[in-house]
């Protein structure tokens, strides 16, 4: 039995891709026994695809953008030789937007990102820098992309990104990785005053894909030189310059704030009442009182020890007189 055809074929075309849907009879007997598909896109085979994987759509990319396409499909029935009736549409694809760049530096400079289609699951970001006759986009497999290594003159990856969380402006040059599942990919800062060019590969799957053109070339900045350090002398003495400035300005603080300490000091001693050392003046007088009553209590003292020496004098004598006349009786006797 030869198999029913297709109908309803829809393309929905993009700048550089298209997405083609289908419909089958709704009759089991026209559709049950249809097993895979044949593509085709401007009468040249493209490829057989299952049923059972793709359902009734298909992507075909890459193609060129503003360009006039036709695509044809033919079921199959597995194990049967027969077809079914060749059923063809033809769409032409969109104006590729503008590659545009954004800020540029010395070390780094941005490109838009325009969003792919849904079915679009990666973008890779690839670097060249410029040259009078690169190699064309379309024949630069993936073989032929690698990270970023040093002196390079051939394309690199600078990174790897999902569409789920694409920029609508990507730093190229940033010092930054953007990895794959497998791969790292380091975004090298570009050198200074050099020219650069780059595209964009967008990814269905790791074999389906299609990429922008290149750009157009784009000069990064001269890197401003450096006003500190010149060269070595002159750096060394502005460090120089700078600590003696500190240091300077650090004595002269301390020594402005014990010159201000001192005046204060001397303000608040002039400022205090006087009444406040008056009782301190006449606690010293009067204890000066005191140490010259105890001199004169002193003197006083002598004089009464002298006078009770005499009258202990003059006692004794007149027991020396007594004890004489005893005699005297008795030598009359």
């Amino acid at each position: 039995q030869t198999p029913a055809p297709v109908k309803n074929v829809n393309v929905s075309p993009s700048d550089y891709s298209a997405r083609v849907t289908w419909e089958l009879p709704t009759a089991p007997q026209d559709s049950s026994y249809v097993t895979h598909y044949l593509i085709y896109l401007n009468n040249k085979f493209v490829k057989e695809i299952s049923r059972a994987m793709y359902g009734t759509e298909f992507n075909i990319l890459p193609l060129k953008p503003n360009t006039e396409n036709t695509f044809g499909i033919l079921t199959k029935a597995d194990g049967s030789v027969q077809r079914g009736t060749y059923v063809n549409e033809t769409f032409t694809t969109k104006q590729a937007e503008r590659f545009t760049y954004g800020p540029i530096s010395y070390s780094s400079l941005t490109v838009t990102i325009s969003k792919p289609p849904a079915y679009i699951k990666e973008v890779m970001v690839i670097v060249q820098i410029a040259s009078d006759n690169p190699r064309p986009v379309e024949s630069l497999n993936a073989s032929d992309l690698k990270p970023y290594q040093a002196n390079t003159q051939d394309p690199y990856i600078t990174a790897y990104l999902k569409t789920d969380a694409l920029p609508l402006a990507f730093v190229i040059g940033d010092g930054k990785e953007y990895n794959s599942e497998k791969q790292k990919y380091f975004n090298q800062p570009l050198k200074q005053n050099s020219s650069y060019i780059a595209f964009l590969r967008f990814f269905e799957t790791q074999n389906s894909y299609y990429s922008t053109k290149w750009s157009t070339t784009t000069r990064t900045f001269v890197k401003p030189p450096d006003k500190a350090c010149s060269n070595d002398t002159s750096c060394g003495t502005e460090w120089y310059i700078v600590v003696v400035t500190l240091v300077s300005g650090i004595i002269i603080g301390i020594f402005l704030s014990y010159i201000v300490s001192c005046s204060r000091r001397k303000f608040r001693r002039r400022t205090q009442p006087q009444s406040n050392h008056e009782p301190k003046t006449t606690e010293a007088d009067t204890t000066y009182q005191e140490l010259d009553l105890t001199k004169l209590n002193t003197e006083d003292n002598y004089q009464s020890l002298r006078v009770n020496a005499e009258e202990e004098s003059t006692y004794t004598e007149l027991n020396q007189t007594r004890d004489v006349e005893p005699d005297n009786y008795q030598s009359l006797t």
